[in-house]
């Protein structure tokens, strides 16, 4: 947090210098004291002192940043040229240089801060939503798929099928949690690490080799953004148990580009388990789009996979090699997921009785088989809708798939839609790019790219609290609410929320 105002200091600082009418040179010999006569050494030294202070303060509150190259390249000259005052006070550039010589400094001293600063502005350093209640902590966790394979004959068949279709699934699963925690010390869990950026931004982007390495350089400052959790502490003894919240990712995403969600749901009260999915949708395992592989039956059984994924480490969890097992209320556990996540988390709540309460976020349905959404079950689901995500046909389709997943369901569904939101403002995308850039990734004419115009971190709070106000409620009634209909509809009265009630048929 000091990093911030620290940087606004060294930009203002640098522009202020600017401002002086010959740049360092003459604001130099005026704080020195050589208006007339010998420079003052002590003074020299000061300068020298404070302009270092600046950017060593700065790189020690956080790493170096190439979007404050202009800053670096201005404190570093200016410090050069006060040595060489101090080594030769009579040298030309002090005392006769061509008055253009001065212009030209002078500008590109101003043009290079004036970029850093633009810079800064338009990719700015990632800052997660502040935690509303809870202290939070977070650790990885991996096991290996043989373990379990070896007694679940359905889930070796469907890996087998997999593997037939190309497929790249993995061995070992790799699952990230989140929970409330009493720790008030330790290390800050980063936002990303490198290596998993490299993949996401390869499989996001669809590049590799320099142009991959020239994105890297752009957006190495997302390497410097840190988390608000604690890592590898201790969940909070505050309550005995605490419910279960399983989160599932989309397409070409991972857990971690979930943080701001994940981070809230443990912040309110729940211990969020995130799979990196197994299928080949997680960048970890991605192999690219080639032929053939968005065929429908591709998609399937990439998503009885992602249910198999969710199986394995709900097992785990619940089994003596966990350390967590003991700590989670198994009476109370939720799934939630975005677009393919959505999918799968409609999945879920069809194949595994565990789950009793289900929050899809702009679901993707296409790879739900019609068996599935036909599969009569009494569970509690809310889905939330971007304004645009499919056109056209696709988009109707997949609406009518989520009507008719709600109508399969006992309880019915409950089915909003965000107004002014598109696709990537469930995810954490949004906080990494100014909203001045979001407005050019939107189509000029016709839906949004990208992001809708609602503001991101309004879309974000809308999300969060509406889907804990809907696991709350889900835990609290255990469907001996009366009229629950109207109480979700309270529940979910924003005005940028318009909702609607599919009942069972």
């Amino acid at each position: 947090e000091m990093s911030r105002p620290l940087e606004l200091v060294l930009l203002f600082v640098a522009l202020a210098a600017v401002a002086v009418r010959e740049l360092w040179i003459d604001a130099a010999a005026v704080l020195a004291g050589r208006v007339s006569g010998t420079p003052s050494i002590s003074s020299t030294v000061v300068e020298v002192f404070v302009t270092l202070s600046i950017c060593a303060t700065h790189l020690a509150l956080e790493k170096p940043n190439w979007q404050m190259f202009g800053v670096y390249a201005v404190t570093i000259f200016s410090t050069a040229l006060s040595a060489v005052w101090y080594i030769n006070p009579d040298a030309w550039i002090f005392t006769a240089p061509h008055p253009w010589v001065k212009i030209i400094i002078r500008f590109a001293a101003g043009l290079l801060i004036l970029v850093s600063a633009i810079v800064r502005v338009i990719l700015p350093l990632p800052k997660l939503p502040k935690l509303p209640k809870h202290r939070v902590g977070t650790r990885e966790i991996f096991f290996n798929f043989k373990q379990l394979e070896s007694s679940d004959s359905i889930a070796k068949g469907i890996r087998e099928e997999l593997v037939s279709r190309g497929v790249p699934v993995q061995e070992t699963m790799r699952m990230r949690l989140w929970f409330p925690t009493d720790a008030v010390t330790g290390h800050v869990a980063p936002y990303v690490g490198r290596s998993l950026l490299q993949k996401m931004m390869s499989v996001f982007m669809d590049i590799e080799g320099k142009a991959l390495e020239r994105i890297m350089l752009i957006t190495s400052h997302i390497l410097l953004a840190k988390s608000n959790s604690w890592l590898n502490v201790e969940i909070s003894a505050r309550k005995p148990r605490w419910p279960l919240l399983v989160m599932s990712h989309g397409l070409k995403a991972s857990p971690e580009i979930y943080s701001a969600y994940a981070e809230y749901f443990a912040s309110v009260g729940y211990i969020v388990a995130a799979p990196a999915h197994t299928d080949g949708s997680c960048p970890e395992n991605w192999k690219g789009q080639g032929p053939g592989k968005w065929s429908w039956e591709y998609s399937n059984a990439q998503l009885r996979q992602r249910v198999q994924d969710i199986k394995f480490m709900t097992n785990y969890l619940a089994s003596k090699e966990s350390s967590v097992s003991a700590r989670i209320d198994w009476e109370n556990c939720l799934v939630c997921g975005h677009s393919f996540g959505g999918a799968t988390t409609t999945a879920v709540l069809k194949h595994d009785d565990r789950f009793h309460t289900g929050v899809c976020w702009d679901t993707w349905m296409w790879s739900l088989s019609p068996s599935d959404k036909a599969k009569s079950i009494d569970k509690q689901i809310l889905y939330i809708n971007s304004e645009w995500f499919l056109v056209g046909e696709g988009r109707e389709v997949n609406l009518e798939s989520v009507n008719q997943v709600c109508r399969s369901n006992r309880s019915g569904g409950h089915v909003t839609l965000l107004k002014d939101t598109a696709h990537h403002n469930y995810n954490d995308l949004p906080l990494l790019v100014h909203p001045s850039l979001q407005k050019l990734m939107r189509s000029s004419n016709g839906p949004p790219k990208m992001f809708g115009k609602l503001s991101a971190r309004r879309a974000l709070e809308i999300t969060m609290e509406a889907s804990a106000a809907f696991f709350e409620f889900a835990i609290k009634s255990k469907g001996n609410a009366k009229n629950p209909t109207d109480t979700i509809k309270s529940l979910l009265s924003y005005p940028e929320l318009e909702y609607e009630y599919v009942a069972h048929q």
